[in-house]
Protein backbone atom coordinates (compact mmCIF):
# COMPACT_ATOMS: atom_id res chain seq x y z
CA UNK A 1 0.00 0.00 0.00
CA UNK A 2 2.85 2.40 0.72
CA UNK A 3 4.35 1.57 -2.66
CA UNK A 4 1.03 2.40 -4.30
CA UNK A 5 0.89 5.66 -2.36
CA UNK A 6 4.38 6.55 -3.63
CA UNK A 7 3.35 5.74 -7.20
CA UNK A 8 0.45 8.16 -6.84
CA UNK A 9 2.48 10.83 -5.03
CA UNK A 10 6.26 10.34 -5.52
CA UNK A 11 7.10 13.12 -3.05
CA UNK A 12 5.14 11.62 -0.14
CA UNK A 13 7.93 11.51 2.46
CA UNK A 14 6.09 9.62 5.28
CA UNK A 15 5.29 6.78 2.85
CA UNK A 16 9.00 6.27 2.13
CA UNK A 17 9.78 6.24 5.85
CA UNK A 18 7.02 3.82 6.78
CA UNK A 19 7.84 1.51 3.90
CA UNK A 20 11.49 1.65 4.92
CA UNK A 21 10.65 0.61 8.48
CA UNK A 22 8.66 -2.36 7.19
CA UNK A 23 11.40 -3.38 4.75
CA UNK A 24 13.96 -3.31 7.55
CA UNK A 25 11.69 -5.44 9.75
CA UNK A 26 11.50 -7.91 6.85
CA UNK A 27 15.28 -8.07 6.63
CA UNK A 28 15.76 -6.00 3.46
CA UNK A 29 17.96 -3.37 5.01
CA UNK A 30 19.44 -2.11 1.74
CA UNK A 31 16.02 -1.28 0.27
CA UNK A 32 15.05 0.27 3.60
CA UNK A 33 18.17 2.45 3.57
CA UNK A 34 17.34 3.65 0.06
CA UNK A 35 13.84 4.62 1.19
CA UNK A 36 15.20 6.64 4.12
CA UNK A 37 17.76 8.30 1.86
CA UNK A 38 15.06 9.23 -0.65
CA UNK A 39 12.90 10.64 2.14
CA UNK A 40 15.79 12.83 3.30
CA UNK A 41 16.48 14.01 -0.24
CA UNK A 42 12.88 15.18 -0.41
CA UNK A 43 12.84 16.63 3.12
CA UNK A 44 16.16 16.93 4.98
CA UNK A 45 14.29 18.08 8.10
CA UNK A 46 12.11 14.95 8.47
CA UNK A 47 13.18 13.50 11.82
CA UNK A 48 11.71 9.97 11.51
CA UNK A 49 13.79 9.37 8.37
CA UNK A 50 16.93 9.90 10.47
CA UNK A 51 15.58 7.46 13.05
CA UNK A 52 15.02 4.83 10.36
CA UNK A 53 18.39 5.34 8.72
CA UNK A 54 20.05 5.14 12.12
CA UNK A 55 18.27 1.86 12.79
CA UNK A 56 19.66 0.37 9.57
CA UNK A 57 23.12 1.69 10.41
CA UNK A 58 22.92 -0.07 13.76
CA UNK A 59 22.22 -3.37 11.98
CA UNK A 60 25.28 -2.73 9.80
CA UNK A 61 27.48 -1.99 12.81
CA UNK A 62 27.83 1.72 11.93
CA UNK A 63 27.18 2.92 15.47
CA UNK A 64 28.75 6.35 15.02
CA UNK A 65 26.57 6.96 11.99
CA UNK A 66 23.58 5.78 13.98
CA UNK A 67 24.46 8.16 16.80
CA UNK A 68 24.74 11.12 14.43
CA UNK A 69 21.37 10.30 12.84
CA UNK A 70 19.70 9.88 16.23
CA UNK A 71 20.92 13.25 17.52
CA UNK A 72 19.89 14.95 14.28
CA UNK A 73 16.42 13.41 14.49
CA UNK A 74 16.14 14.48 18.13
CA UNK A 75 16.85 18.09 17.22
CA UNK A 76 14.26 18.06 14.44
CA UNK A 77 11.49 16.08 16.13
CA UNK A 78 11.44 17.01 19.82
CA UNK A 79 7.90 15.73 20.33
CA UNK A 80 9.14 12.18 19.65
CA UNK A 81 12.20 12.46 21.89
CA UNK A 82 11.75 9.06 23.53
CA UNK A 83 12.36 7.09 20.36
CA UNK A 84 15.50 9.07 19.54
CA UNK A 85 16.93 8.55 23.01
CA UNK A 86 16.31 4.84 22.49
CA UNK A 87 18.28 5.00 19.25
CA UNK A 88 21.05 6.99 21.00
CA UNK A 89 21.22 4.35 23.71
CA UNK A 90 21.49 1.57 21.13
CA UNK A 91 24.35 3.40 19.41
CA UNK A 92 26.28 3.89 22.64
CA UNK A 93 25.66 0.24 23.53
CA UNK A 94 27.15 -0.79 20.19
CA UNK A 95 30.15 1.42 20.93
CA UNK A 96 30.45 -0.29 24.35
CA UNK A 97 29.97 3.06 26.11
CA UNK A 98 27.65 1.49 28.62
CA UNK A 99 27.16 4.36 31.05
CA UNK A 100 26.15 6.69 28.21
CA UNK A 101 23.82 4.00 26.88
CA UNK A 102 22.13 3.51 30.26
CA UNK A 103 21.69 7.27 30.60
CA UNK A 104 20.03 7.51 27.17
CA UNK A 105 17.77 4.50 27.75
CA UNK A 106 16.75 5.83 31.16
CA UNK A 107 15.97 9.21 29.61
CA UNK A 108 13.77 7.47 27.03
CA UNK A 109 11.96 5.57 29.79
CA UNK A 110 11.38 8.78 31.74
CA UNK A 111 9.43 9.97 28.71
CA UNK A 112 7.69 6.67 28.01
CA UNK A 113 7.91 4.19 30.88
CA UNK A 114 5.89 1.54 29.03
CA UNK A 115 8.28 1.11 26.10
CA UNK A 116 9.13 -2.58 26.25
CA UNK A 117 11.77 -2.19 23.53
CA UNK A 118 13.76 0.31 25.56
CA UNK A 119 13.46 -1.86 28.68
CA UNK A 120 14.78 -4.81 26.70
CA UNK A 121 17.67 -2.79 25.29
CA UNK A 122 18.65 -1.41 28.67
CA UNK A 123 18.49 -4.93 30.03
CA UNK A 124 20.98 -6.05 27.38
CA UNK A 125 23.25 -3.22 28.43
CA UNK A 126 23.08 -4.26 32.08
CA UNK A 127 23.74 -7.85 30.98
CA UNK A 128 26.96 -6.79 29.23
CA UNK A 129 27.93 -4.82 32.35
CA UNK A 130 27.37 -8.00 34.46
CA UNK A 131 24.69 -6.17 36.44
CA UNK A 132 22.49 -9.25 36.40
CA UNK A 133 19.85 -8.21 38.92
CA UNK A 134 19.23 -4.94 37.05
CA UNK A 135 19.10 -6.87 33.79
CA UNK A 136 16.55 -9.31 35.25
CA UNK A 137 14.41 -6.41 36.41
CA UNK A 138 14.36 -4.77 32.96
CA UNK A 139 13.66 -8.00 31.07
CA UNK A 140 10.86 -8.88 33.49
CA UNK A 141 9.35 -5.40 33.09
CA UNK A 142 9.48 -5.78 29.30
CA UNK A 143 7.74 -9.15 29.58
CA UNK A 144 5.05 -7.69 31.80
CA UNK A 145 4.22 -5.40 28.87
CA UNK A 146 4.58 -8.10 26.20
CA UNK A 147 4.48 -11.62 27.71
CA UNK A 148 4.95 -13.44 24.39
CA UNK A 149 8.05 -11.60 23.15
CA UNK A 150 10.97 -14.01 22.75
CA UNK A 151 13.78 -11.43 22.93
CA UNK A 152 13.42 -10.44 26.60
CA UNK A 153 12.83 -14.10 27.43
CA UNK A 154 16.21 -14.88 25.89
CA UNK A 155 17.77 -11.90 27.68
CA UNK A 156 16.36 -12.92 31.05
CA UNK A 157 17.38 -16.51 30.41
CA UNK A 158 20.95 -15.39 29.77
CA UNK A 159 20.96 -13.38 33.00
CA UNK A 160 19.78 -16.46 34.89
CA UNK A 161 22.41 -18.54 33.10
CA UNK A 162 25.16 -16.12 34.14
CA UNK A 163 23.91 -16.32 37.73
CA UNK A 164 23.97 -20.12 37.60
CA UNK A 165 20.18 -20.52 37.90
CA UNK A 166 19.94 -23.15 35.19
CA UNK A 167 16.33 -24.20 35.75
CA UNK A 168 14.98 -20.66 35.33
CA UNK A 169 17.24 -20.12 32.35
CA UNK A 170 15.98 -23.29 30.65
CA UNK A 171 12.38 -22.32 31.40
CA UNK A 172 12.81 -18.91 29.75
CA UNK A 173 14.58 -20.32 26.70
CA UNK A 174 11.87 -22.97 26.31
CA UNK A 175 9.18 -20.30 26.43
CA UNK A 176 11.07 -18.26 23.86
CA UNK A 177 11.15 -21.30 21.56
CA UNK A 178 7.39 -21.71 22.02
CA UNK A 179 6.78 -18.15 20.85
CA UNK A 180 9.40 -18.14 18.08
CA UNK A 181 10.17 -21.75 17.11
CA UNK A 182 12.11 -20.81 13.99
CA UNK A 183 14.77 -18.76 15.76
CA UNK A 184 18.10 -20.53 16.36
CA UNK A 185 19.15 -18.18 19.18
CA UNK A 186 16.93 -19.76 21.81
CA UNK A 187 18.19 -23.23 20.90
CA UNK A 188 21.80 -22.07 21.18
CA UNK A 189 21.09 -20.59 24.60
CA UNK A 190 19.11 -23.55 25.89
CA UNK A 191 21.75 -25.94 24.57
CA UNK A 192 24.36 -24.11 26.63
CA UNK A 193 22.18 -24.35 29.72
CA UNK A 194 21.54 -28.07 29.21
CA UNK A 195 25.26 -28.63 28.67
CA UNK A 196 26.11 -26.82 31.89
CA UNK A 197 23.51 -28.96 33.69
CA UNK A 198 25.16 -32.09 32.32
CA UNK A 199 22.29 -33.07 30.00
CA UNK A 200 24.49 -33.72 26.98
CA UNK A 201 21.83 -35.46 24.88
CA UNK A 202 19.36 -32.58 25.31
CA UNK A 203 22.13 -30.08 24.60
CA UNK A 204 23.16 -31.97 21.45
CA UNK A 205 19.56 -32.00 20.24
CA UNK A 206 19.37 -28.23 20.57
CA UNK A 207 22.68 -27.65 18.81
CA UNK A 208 21.61 -29.94 15.96
CA UNK A 209 18.40 -27.93 15.72
CA UNK A 210 20.48 -24.78 15.21
CA UNK A 211 22.11 -26.42 12.18
CA UNK A 212 18.67 -27.19 10.76
CA UNK A 213 17.40 -23.64 11.23
CA UNK A 214 20.18 -21.37 10.00
CA UNK A 215 22.96 -20.88 7.49
CA UNK A 216 24.48 -18.02 9.50
CA UNK A 217 28.12 -18.96 9.82
CA UNK A 218 28.61 -17.60 13.35
CA UNK A 219 25.75 -19.63 14.81
CA UNK A 220 26.58 -22.77 12.83
CA UNK A 221 30.20 -22.61 13.97
CA UNK A 222 29.14 -22.26 17.60
CA UNK A 223 26.75 -25.23 17.33
CA UNK A 224 29.36 -27.37 15.58
CA UNK A 225 32.00 -26.50 18.19
CA UNK A 226 29.67 -27.47 21.03
CA UNK A 227 28.73 -30.73 19.30
CA UNK A 228 32.39 -31.60 18.86
CA UNK A 229 33.05 -30.80 22.53
CA UNK A 230 30.11 -32.94 23.65
CA UNK A 231 31.23 -35.76 21.38
CA UNK A 232 34.77 -35.63 22.76
CA UNK A 233 33.53 -35.47 26.35
CA UNK A 234 31.13 -38.41 25.98
CA UNK A 235 33.34 -40.53 23.74
CA UNK A 236 30.86 -40.33 20.86
CA UNK A 237 32.85 -38.09 18.53
CA UNK A 238 31.85 -39.91 15.36
CA UNK A 239 28.17 -39.77 16.29
CA UNK A 240 28.19 -36.00 16.64
CA UNK A 241 30.59 -35.13 13.83
CA UNK A 242 28.62 -36.87 11.10
CA UNK A 243 25.46 -35.01 12.03
CA UNK A 244 26.79 -31.69 10.78
CA UNK A 245 29.30 -32.73 8.11
CA UNK A 246 28.80 -30.54 5.05
CA UNK A 247 30.64 -29.39 1.96
CA UNK A 248 32.58 -26.20 2.85
CA UNK A 249 33.98 -25.56 -0.62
Amino acid sequence: MYTRAIEIEPSLVPAYVKRGLILHEMGDSMSAFKDFERALQLDPAHGPAYYGRGWVRHAWGDYRGELQDAYTGLELDVESSAMYYRRIGSAYHGLKQYEAAIKAFSRALSLNKEDEGTLHNRGLCYLDMEEYELALSDFSSALALDPVWSWPLNGRGLAYLKKGDLEKAISDFTQAITFQPGSPVSYINRGRAYEQRGDTDLAANDFRKVLELTEKEEWRQLAEDRLRAIGAKTGRTSLFSRLFRRDRR
